[in-house]
């Protein structure tokens, strides 16, 4: 068996660029000629005059998957605010607080218009379906670092293992990748409240207890949307209503804090 030398992953991406550079040119030329065909046979060619090999490609595909992925954290950064607004958590509940007006009413106004829910986050499944679990996890943990270095070893762990989806996609696991996102736009949505009730105490000291914010709501259908379904039963529904409402007791739970003003919340959470 004839063997070679393993190339290097960047030469290799520049050949089949290359390659696909001038098969597009062609394709100008000629109105039948396939560049997707042409460059699959000139690497099927290679293989066969084993100038290239399985290793090669492995090594390769390692190579795009963490060009990709890193550029999918930055995207995902950039979309949720995290490159220019580092300090949203804090700065925008604060700034909320400072731009009502200084009146008369202006407690009341506050307190009525963060005890409306004005937007609604609604986590769905498909999406989920295209990417492992354990990238998503390493690209969202990645996405979350400010520091570019500190996200380079989470990209290359992710771009070592398949992109292909997790097996088998059931109905369980979509409800539970669907919890995970919830649970964490719920730990997001306590954290904006509490820079809420904060910047609140400073400006109203008296009566920043009588708030009760909740400008975010947090849901998905994941398990409760039959539309064109069929393997979804009112059971399955009544089920995962059920476990949600379990989750959400479990986390506040956890979160209230020992003291004895939370015994009543604790009483009623132990209860249900």
């Amino acid at each position: 068996m004839r063997t070679h030398a393993q190339r290097d992953p960047e030469e290799l991406e520049g050949h089949l660029v290359g390659l696909i550079e001038a098969s597009r040119e062609q394709a100008s030329e000629d109105p039948f000629r396939n560049p997707v065909l042409a460059v699959t046979l000139a690497i099927t060619r290679r293989f066969d005059r084993d100038e290239i090999g399985e290793a090669d490609l492995d090594a390769l595909f390692v190579r795009l998957r963490a060009q990709a992925l890193s550029d999918r954290a930055a995207r995902l950064r950039a979309y949720v605010g995290i490159e220019h607004h580092p300090d949203a958590d804090a700065a925008m509940p604060a700034r909320l607080v400072a731009a009502v007006p200084d009146r008369s009413d202006a407690f009341e106004r506050f307190r009525d218009g963060i005890g409306r829910t004005a937007f609604a986050v609604v986590f769905t499944a498909h999406p989920t379906f295209g990417m492992p679990k354990a990238v998503a996890a390493l690209l969202a943990e990645a996405a979350s670092l400010d520091d570019p270095a500190a996200r380079a070893p989470l990209i290359e762990k992710a771009a070592q293992l398949s992109t292909r989806p997790d097996a088998p996609i059931t109905l369980d696991g979509e409800f539970e990748q669907a919890c995970v996102a919830a649970n964490h736009g719920r730990e997001a949505v306590d954290a904006f409240n509490g820079a809420l009730l904060d910047a609140a105490r400073k400006r109203w000291p008296d009566r920043w207890t009588e708030l009760v914010p909740k400008p975010f709501a947090i849901a998905s259908w994941v398990g409760c949307d039959t539309d064109g379904r069929t393997d979804i039963g009112w059971w399955d529904t009544l089920r995962y209503r059920l476990e949600s409402k379990r989750m959400q007791l479990d986390r506040v739970m956890r979160r209230l804090p020992a003291i004895p003003a939370a015994g009543a919340v604790r009483g009623l959470a132990e209860a249900a």
